[in-house]
């Protein structure tokens, strides 16, 4: 399964959102509300840069353009799932726009790397943080 990650940065923090539907049932080894960066499954037809627009603002309502591909593929197994994440770093178009969540998340923040660290997140999540961050300085 092909999952696409918007990292969006703004002013030195990455945007996080908490997982409001988290099903604990299907990831047994999780038992939070996780924080996460954005993204989502790939649709039929869409390449992987759109996929990374459209997630961000299905989630969000930013409106970004996709900056820097982060140059590794991730991937997690749970159960009869193989996740593969290509991740992105992106901007947003408007810094003044405003964070507006969707019905998955309950949460949302910008954080430093360090705070990221520290957080209850996803698998994966500090990982992709760490080469965004390092990308975003190129």
């Amino acid at each position: 399964m092909p999952v696409v990650i918007g990292a969006v940065i703004k002013e030195g923090k990455l945007l996080l959102t908490k997982r409001q539907d988290w099903d604990q049932s299907e990831y047994q080894k999780i038992k939070h509300l996780p924080w996460q960066i954005p993204g989502g499954g790939l649709e039929f037809g869409e390449s992987v840069e759109q996929c990374a627009v459209r997630e961000i603002k299905e989630e969000t309502a930013l409106d970004v353009e996709v900056v820097h591909l982060i140059p590794k593929v991730f991937h997690k197994i749970y159960d009869n799932w193989h996740g593969l994440f290509i991740c992105f770093t992106c901007q947003m178009k408007d810094p003044q726009q405003s964070v507006v969540i969707n019905s998955e998340a309950s949460a949302w923040g910008w954080y430093s790397l360090a705070e990221i660290k520290d957080l209850p997140t996803l698998p994966l999540t500090y990982s992709i943080a760490k080469l965004a961050f390092a990308q975003n300085l190129l």
